[in-house]
């Protein structure tokens, strides 16, 4: 199943300068079989009409869509997502912190306390991490290390110091 996934990923990677086309998977995992991982890859937005899938995933995964169609897609959806902890966004052609800036009221009505950005250009910028850990504060990890109250509190100020500079005549 792996591989057939990794298969398709590529696919996908290979063809899609637009992300056009897609599929979405549903992955059941814990020790318990408790985690419902919905994965979406490109365009496969018609899983989010079924409130049984999106009821359900405890996490999910967006890959091969740019982050605008996610935001879209997923803005209507996000309060029947009442189970969803874990956010994966990956390859979503998100390179500002303007975008990420996009994302934070829809992490702010969702459940989710983890979020993880990969493959994507703004992974690279320094204040990526401070942003995430002041514009969305029900966080508590981002890509995979844990967000502090000390280190919620240091990138508060630094936002603010950002808004000076910014908004300065």
């Amino acid at each position: 199943a792996r591989e057939a996934r990794e298969a398709r990923e590529q696919q996908l990677k290979a063809k899609d300068p637009r992300m056009i086309g897609g599929y979405y998977e549903v992955e059941i995992a814990g020790a318990n079989r408790e985690e419902r991982v919905l994965q979406v890859y490109g365009e496969a937005w018609e899983c989010l009409e079924s409130p049984k899938i999106v009821g359900s995933a405890t996490a999910l995964v967006c890959r091969f869509a740019r982050i605008e169609r996610v935001i879209e897609k997923l803005g209507p959806h996000v309060p029947s997502f009442s189970r969803l902890r874990r956010l994966t966004l990956g390859d979503n052609a998100l390179h500002s912190l303007k975008q990420v800036l996009a994302l934070a009221p829809a992490i702010a009505l969702s459940h989710v306390t983890e979020l993880h950005i990969t493959n994507n250009p703004v992974c690279e910028l320094v204040l990526l991490r401070p942003l995430v850990a002041y514009a969305c504060p029900q966080l508590q990890s981002f890509n995979g290390a844990p967000i502090s109250e000390v280190e919620r509190s240091c990138a508060t100020h630094q936002m603010a110091a950002l808004r000076g500079i910014v908004n300065a005549p």
